[in-house]
């Protein structure tokens, strides 16, 4: 990605008290807008060799020149042949190597040689903090080539949660971003994504250092457990915990003993030192230790940090003896795991202010407030809310909003009528494709000036945005994503059927009682040829032909029965929300009507499908776009500015 300007800010200096706008807000943007930069071109799609319709990716990042690409473990398949997708275009094939389900860390290698690769450096997770900023880059829900890796930001809310030792943060997950990676603010990736509890703010991350620490064992294409590696397959020792009733010397005063070994490899590390059988662990370098925990995580160390030698502090017959273990050295790829000791001077500060980011950008947000009004409609008895974006035009002021929630004869309040009372709005004109409204204010209200819906800058991933709401703090996010077009998918009607394919006919399997088709009278067995003027043959077809309709449409489809050609006039529902992962309950669910859009950029700000229709501004106060639709846990769409503007020229061009 190319930017007009960067700002070259690569420290935050931030004062210790949290109060109202304390962050330095010029900084942080200046440093996300940085790493994005420096590292999303190493953030690559992975699917399936044979997925050419890109359906059930994942993601991955690539750490080294050579190809080496860290992933989630539950993703691969050692051995398995994969393509992998680079944002600047090119694919290569990757190859699976090694995976720890436990961990839920796994590698994976590009096949082709000699080929120029971006690379995202490996940081180290053991020194992480809370509040400590951190951004993901993956992607979010399916590969889409045009829209790219998306970008979220967040903090660290717990560096080593009880979930497996696992980094807990608050950049959003879902489906798709399995095996992304977690930067800090050098762009050194610190953790690797993996899994989602219900609570927005439940994203737990493989730890960098799960990588380094089974480096080794990852190269070599097989699954493996990691309970023993670091002691027992580099060392050559096994332990009993002394808290294990297993253990014949168990008892209550055991655990002021140590760890017993249990057993030491022939030919190994700990039997050349001299340690036996038997032998009691009390401590490590002349620290005492009464876990196999500490002993593994003090390995480790050692090995990690290559410190040449670490010392048992051993009892054997009663008697304290000190046995001196080799470390062993780093075998194949060691570079990936030898750490860079000149970043430990260069730590990151938690940035506590992050824990309040509303508060932080109340300020701007307060500001922004009368650029929105509260919208309210009915319809057949339903009633419905939203929100919706003040424009100044001449004298006039006029209000746009999302469509499908601004039903017959709205009511807007505004935020200075401190009485809440209600005005009547003026419906002037609906883009259906869309989803927009525009509605004109009987009197005028100000707003922002038309002529400030300006071009937009498709340089977007990393800036940092305010939805402002006049019911709430209003919502702080970064753009996640480039413009792209929204496929109408899962906002097409619904017709209720389970097809079958045969010799280029499209067989109804399935009628689903209590749905539209059924409602029409179609059959099982029956052919459906035609919707509309659209010819149906085969899934892709069926799926295109039904994207050109919403809920409450009605097309007329073309069947066969028996032999005997017949049509019949159906209404589409609404499609019913069938999603089974996690992912898909999360407060205030999915917008009804969310994608089928000519162009939108995505943000991570969790807005209530009812927030919808509101304001979207960077930190120069610059109107960016509207709010149209919460498309899943981790998206928002926006509509960008200048779709807006040409749907109000358009409009107002029209009128005269």
């Amino acid at each position: 990605m190319k930017r007009a300007a960067l700002f070259l800010l690569l420290v935050f200096f931030f004062p210790r008290t949290c109060s109202a706008d304390d962050l330095d807000k010029d900084a942080l943007q200046g440093s996300i807008l940085e790493i994005v930069d420096k590292v999303y071109p190493a953030c690559v799609g992975i699917t399936e060799f044979e997925d050419v319709d890109l359906l059930g990716g994942f993601s991955g990042v690539i750490v080294s020149s050579d190809g080496y690409i860290l992933t989630a473990g539950h993703a691969i398949e050692p051995g398995g042949k994969y393509r992998v997708m680079l944002h600047d275009g090119r694919e290569f094939t990757g190859h699976g190597l090694g995976r720890e389900p436990n961990y839920d860390c796994a590698l994976m290698k590009i096949v082709e040689e000699d080929v120029e690769l971006p690379v995202a450096e490996m940081g180290w997770s053991s020194d992480l903090q809370v509040n400590q900023p951190c951004i993901s880059i993956s992607h979010a829900g399916e590969l889409n080539i045009e829209r790219g890796p998306v970008v979220r930001f967040g903090r660290i809310i717990d560096p080593s949660s009880p979930v497996n030792g696992f980094v807990q943060s608050t950049c959003l997950m879902e489906p798709g971003d399995s095996g992304g990676p977690l930067f800090d603010m050098r762009g050194r990736v610190i953790g690797i994504h993996s899994m989602i509890q219900e609570p927005i703010d439940e994203n737990f991350e493989v730890p960098i250092d799960a990588f380094r620490r089974f480096w080794p064992e990852l190269n070599e294409e097989n699954t493996f457990r990691a309970r023993t590696v670091d002691r027992e397959n580099r060392f050559g020792i096994r332990l009993i915990r002394s808290r294990d009733a297993s253990d014949p010397d168990y008892d209550e005063s055991s655990i002021r003993r140590g760890v017993r070994v249990y057993r030491v490899a022939a030919d190994s590390i700990a039997e050349a030192a001299g340690l036996k059988r038997n032998d009691w662990i009390v401590g490590i370098n002349s620290t005492r230790v009464s876990t196999s925990y500490e002993i593994e995580n003090a390995l480790f160390g050692s090995f990690a940090w290559q410190q040449g030698e670490i010392v048992l502090n051993v009892t054997r017959g009663g008697r304290e003896q000190d046995i001196t273990l080799t470390v062993p050295e780093f075998g194949e790829s060691s570079e990936m795991i030898q750490p860079d000791m000149a970043q430990f001077g260069d730590k990151i500060t938690p940035v506590e202010e992050l824990a309040e980011m509303p508060e932080q950008f109340s300020g701007i947000e307060s500001e922004l407030d009368d650029y929105t009004a509260l919208i309210s409609s009915r319809r057949d008895g339903e009633t419905t809310r939203a929100l919706g974006t003040v424009l100044s035009l001449g004298d006039s002021s006029l209000i746009v909003s999302k469509s499908s929630l601004v039903l017959d004869n709205p009511m807007a309040t505004f935020p200075e009528d401190e009485n809440g009372r209600r005005v009547r709005l003026e419906i002037l004109a609906r883009d259906v494709d869309n989803d927009l409204v525009l509605c004109k204010v009987p009197d005028s209200r100000g707003g922002i000036p038309a002529e400030d819906l300006l071009p937009d800058d498709d340089d977007l991933p990393g800036e940092l945005l305010v939805s402002p709401s006049p019911a709430s703090e209003g919502d702080i996010s970064v753009v996640g994503s480039n413009f792209f077009y929204s496929i109408r998918e899962e906002s097409s009607g619904f017709l209720g059927i389970a097809p079958g394919y045969e010799d280029g006919k499209v067989v109804l399997d399935d009628v689903i009682a209590d749905q539209p088709a059924r409602k029409a009278g179609f059959r099982r067995g029956d052919v459906i040829l035609r919707i509309n003027e659209f010819e149906v043959t085969d899934d892709p077809t069926l799926t295109a032909a039904l994207a050109h309709f919403l809920p409450g449409d009605t097309i007329t489809i073309f069947a066969l029965r028996k032999g005997e050609e017949f049509e019949r006039d159906v209404v589409l529902a609404v499609r019913p929300d069938m999603g089974l992962h996690v992912a898909d309950d999360f407060e205030g669910g999915k917008s009804r009507r969310r994608d089928g859009f000519e162009q939108v950029f995505t943000h991570d700000a969790p807005i209530f499908p009812e927030e919808c229709g509101g304001p979207v501004f960077d930190l120069n106060r610059q109107f960016r776009g509207i709010n149209i639709a919460r498309f899943s846990r981790t998206r928002c769409y926006v509509i960008p500015a200048s779709v807006v503007k040409s749907f109000v020229e358009s409009t107002m061009q029209g009128a005269r």
